[in-house]
């Protein structure tokens, strides 16, 4: 990570940054869940360290990145910050597919394979200027800026897969999540060709202005909006194997959005404050179609937020406090219907006519009760869930929670530095981590009332019907607890570790077939020297 800082004068300087990034893992799809039409639930019984995945499997990441920042400071009220930077990321990887909804009730699966061969490349750039000046009794805190990105991936939409000896391959095997010695399971490599590329360029430009303005010494006002553009286009694809090229399905497809911001600070005392705020952003909704059958529009997600912060003891105690709204309010949602009146099966069309809220409170508290220790304590509650739908087959279920949002976290931290002669440079710390009950998988959907079937009676496949079965996982409530020594001596220092000491067991469900464990008892240790 090489970085050189050039001063051209004193107010100008610039500094220019290289990185560099190689990651060679084994990927690792979890424990596997039962949940081939039936509810979803884990295996019983079944180790954290059960792997699922071919033991050759690998994903291996390159990365580099180049930055330059440029700062000008034209007097002590006004300066200008430029950044320019360009960013490569190249993927490649082999292994089996993950356990779509696949695993039998009796633990079988059969093993698919699957190839990762992606190529991304981001220009990005970004112009700040900031600013302080009066206009009356008001003092301004001014900032304008813009900013600019492209990115173009290369990725591989196609794959050829074939044993060491060259045989063609479409699956691997098969496996019992459970019983890993019902079957005789394969340890051979595999290779592949790719037959496939997508190429997906898109662009985005943002510009932004924002104030910050003090009416009165304990009344300060924050405004701002910012204006964003983003053009997705046509995909390109490219067949290796006959050399000829199509465009993809969708047009081009561009979004705008207004999104402002604005804030109330009230300070009464030095050590007191109290805020209000609001903002919104905008989420797009690539590949979804409107009931024009037009691309669909953003959606966009308004947030409200109040708070306290103060300062007690002489600042060695500092305490915040605060509550919170996040509503998405143009949520999309299936329908079946065009804006015509007939009838549609394309899985695409969505209306914006859903809602998600969430509600919250973050309580921390943290101070230092001397020179040598030091405490950190935080809760937070946050209710997520859908707040409305339209109720046509396949959509969310009004009143169910989100998946993978705990109600309750909580985190607690106390550090101590020894100061007494045989003892001084030590710090001992310890420190515990709360996440509540959860759901994890998929969010359930909206079920037909005739069949209760995810198929039509003939066997087609509809995507009006939807599986009966429950597709989340109620996963139970766990705590870490961490503790760390360091020693510290003129330029030398080291630290060692021991995280989840109780070797706590529970479970990442990131949708219904990737479920990981958490990381068990691990120690570790870092050496450092400061030059």
């Amino acid at each position: 990570n090489p970085s050189l800082q050039y001063k051209f004068g004193e107010n100008t300087d610039l500094l220019v940054q290289g990185d560099y990034l190689r990651s060679d893992i084994t990927p690792d799809a979890g424990v596997g869940i039962i949940n081939q039409n039936v509810d979803a639930r884990l295996p019983d019984g079944i180790s954290r360290a059960n792997f699922i995945n071919a033991k050759w499997a690998y994903n291996v990441t390159d990365q580099a990145s180049s930055s330059a920042v440029l700062n000008h400071r034209f007097s002590d009220q006004w300066r200008v910050n430029a950044i320019a930077g360009i960013m490569d990321t190249r993927v490649h990887g082999l292994g089996v597919a993950v356990p779509n909804g696949n695993i039998a009730a009796n633990g079988d699966w059969t093993r698919n394979l699957s190839g990762v061969q992606t190529a991304e490349r981001d220009y990005n750039g970004q112009l700040n200027v900031n600013g302080k000046f009066e206009t009356g009794p008001l003092t301004h805190q001014l900032l304008v800026g813009a900013d600019a990105l492209r990115i173009v991936t290369n990725n591989a939409s196609g794959y050829a897969y074939q044993d060491l000896n060259g045989r063609a391959l479409t699956t691997y095997d098969k496996i019992n999540i459970i019983d890993r010695t019902k079957y005789a399971e394969r340890t051979d490599g595999v290779t592949y060709n790719v037959t496939g590329y997508t190429v997906a360029p898109s662009y985005r430009f943002g510009g932004y202005v924002q104030d910050l303005i003090t009416v009165l010494p304990m009344l300060k006002l924050l405004g701002g909006v910012r204006y964003s553009y983003q053009n997705v286009l046509q995909t390109k694809l490219t067949n290796t194997l006959t050399g000829v090229e199509t465009l993809g399905t969708a047009a081009d497809k561009s979004d705008r959005a207004w999104s402002p911001k604005g804030a109330v600070i009230f300070q009464p005392l030095p050590t007191l404050s109290f805020y209000t705020s609001y903002a919104n952003n905008f989420i797009t909704n690539a590949g979804l179609l409107n009931t024009n059958l037009e691309p669909l529009r953003p959606s966009y997600v308004n947030q409200y937020e109040a708070g306290v912060k103060t300062e007690l003891f002489g600042s060695r105690l500092f305490a915040n406090a605060a509550v919170y709204r996040y509503r998405n309010s143009n949520l999309a949602q299936t329908t079946f219907t065009l804006a015509n009146g007939t009838a549609t099966t394309l899985t695409t069309v969505r209306e914006l006519s859903g809602e998600t809220t969430s509600d919250g409170v973050d309580l921390d508290v943290s101070g230092s009760l001397s020179k040598d220790f030091y405490f950190n304590v935080g809760y937070a509650y946050n209710y997520a869930r859908f707040t409305h739908t339209t109720g046509v087959v396949g959509t969310q279920i009004e009143g169910e929670r989100l998946t993978n949002n705990p109600a309750h976290t909580a985190n607690g931290s106390i550090f101590y530095t020894f100061s007494q002669p045989g003892l001084r440079g030590i710090k001992v710390g310890a420190s515990a981590f709360y996440t509540g009950q959860r759901l994890g998988g998929n969010n359930n959907a909206v079920l037909d009332p005739i069949t209760l079937q995810p198929t039509l009676p003939n066997g087609a496949t509809n995507p009006r019907y939807v599986p009966y079965f429950s597709r989340t996982i109620a996963l139970a409530g766990y705590t870490t607890i961490d503790l760390s020594v360091g020693y510290t001596y003129q330029h030398f220092s080291v630290l060692a570790k021991v995280s989840n000491i109780g070797n706590t067991l529970s479970y990442l469900v990131h949708d219904r077939y990737s479920i990981n464990p958490i990381a068990p008892r691990q120690f570790m240790t870092t050496v450092a020297y400061r030059f």
